[in-house]
């Protein structure tokens, strides 16, 4: 499984379809297929699950519906798991981030609204923990963050709130 490469996207410009493809021999992917009923105004984030090896998949919803929503799917991408709601039922303007940290997957978002805070959540054998703030609440950002792990640590990175440019 850890040969293949997996892909997933929101559909272009007014297409709010999230999409997935697969390289199983390392030179072309396969057909682009539409992942289930899933749809997103924003985008996606994936990562491979530690533990089980499956795709987490987390998403805000399509149109006016500023909730992130998350998913459990196999790693062909060729079946999911029923979209849910994690604890608290977070809510953002941007897309979501995933990030895995030994054997645990962490999902970092902007507020909705006015709230440019950033918040984080994490994935344990009970569900999504509640969300919390991230970097003691002084991360904020008009954009949603990305997640990196490198060296056994798990980064994270954002653009300033307000009119503050700096990364």
């Amino acid at each position: 499984m850890n040969d293949r490469t997996f892909v997933i996207w929101k559909g272009h410009g007014s297409d709010q379809g999230i999409y997935s493809a697969r390289n199983d021999h390392g030179t072309d992917f396969n057909d682009a297929r539409q992942v289930s009923w899933f749809a997103s105004s924003r985008g996606i984030a994936a990562v491979v699950e530690p533990v089980g090896h499956g795709i987490r998949a987390a998403w805000r919803g399509a149109d006016n519906d500023n909730r992130i929503w998350t998913a459990a799917g196999h790693f062909t991408g060729d079946s999911w798991g029923e979209q849910f709601l994690p604890s608290g039922v977070p809510r953002t303007e941007d897309r979501p981030a995933l990030g895995v940290l030994g054997e645990r997957v962490i999902m970092a978002w902007r507020g909705a609204g006015q709230d440019e805070h950033i918040w984080y959540s994490v994935l344990g054998p009970g569900g999504w923990s509640p969300q919390q703030l991230a970097s003691d609440g002084t991360a904020s950002s008009t954009h949603g963050p990305a997640l990196a792990q490198h060296d056994g640590r798990l980064f994270m990175a954002w653009k300033g709130s307000g009119g503050n440019q700096n990364l």
